[in-house]
């Protein structure tokens, strides 16, 4: 692979040279490239090696933090302060139904079929750049804020198994489930947490998980065992006293 960067050619071994639009100059010394296709077009990945490290723009970050993810707020800090959850399906909701159907109304093998499904994948690609961009945006402040930040070790495809069961078991609050499951996917627990880890490492960093078992139901004032269901989001301690939001003390459990 070369990049020729005045004639806005990359030439690739096998391939020869094609026309590249590039988003912006490279940093450091390319290394590979990968070839994408996408639903809008072509992509041209390619990876650096840089001598430096980046530099910090902040100039005194707290120590330690951490956070409780969630549904109703995406990330709760164990100040208190919640991050929000923007909900991209909801909102996308409409356009990919209608899109769906759109494509399930078109004869199997046409070309107008063809044209449909890539509107529907493009839909969809647009959904989750969206949601990334987000994501990128969220775990960046947090990097530039804490130099250590704790989250819950959390098992998001065990978190989003179906519960419809079987025939002889079938399952209890299925819709109910399948939305909350929705719901999961659609905050991209897993994504933020990946993006958390590379950007507090590049800052010198570290993000560590730890064991989410009870962090919501222990009291983080004495540490006696509140039960509370899913339901219940306000945490009250009958032994202290202590009466705060629930997702607040699953971040200062954390």
């Amino acid at each position: 692979m070369r990049l020729d960067g005045e004639r806005a050619r990359l030439r690739i071994s096998g391939v020869g040279a094609v026309r590249l639009r590039q988003r912006r100059a490279l940093e450091g010394v390319p290394k590979t490239c990968t070839i994408v296709r996408k639903p809008d077009g072509w992509y041209a990945h390619i990876v650096c090696m840089h001598a430096d490290m980046p530099a910090r723009s902040d100039a005194n970050p707290a120590e330690r933090g951490a956070l409780d993810l969630g549904v109703q707020a995406l990330a709760t800090l164990h100040t208190g302060e919640r991050g929000r959850n923007p909900r991209h399906l909801r909102r996308a909701a409409r356009k990919l139904t209608a899109e769906q159907r759109a494509l399930s109304r078109k004869q199997r093998g046409s070309r107008r079929r063809t044209k449909q499904r890539a509107r529907l994948a493009r839909a969809h690609l647009k959904l989750a750049r969206v949601r990334r961009d987000y994501l990128h945006k969220a775990s960046r402040g947090l990097a530039e804020r804490y130099r250590f930040i704790a989250v819950e070790d959390l098992t998001v495809a065990a978190m989003t198994r179906s519960a419809k069961g079987t025939m002889l078991k079938p399952g209890k609050r299925v819709r109910q489930k399948a939305g909350l499951n929705r719901s999961i996917l659609d905050a991209a627990w897993g994504e933020l947490t990946e993006m958390l880890d590379y950007k507090l490492t590049a800052r010198g960093g570290r993000l560590v998980r730890v064991r989410a078992g009870g962090t919501s139901q222990a009291c983080s004032g004495c540490g006696a065992h509140v039960p509370k269901a899913l339901s219940e989001r306000w945490h009250d301690c009958p032994r202290c006293g202590l009466s705060l939001d629930r997702d607040k003390n699953a971040a200062i459990n954390i």
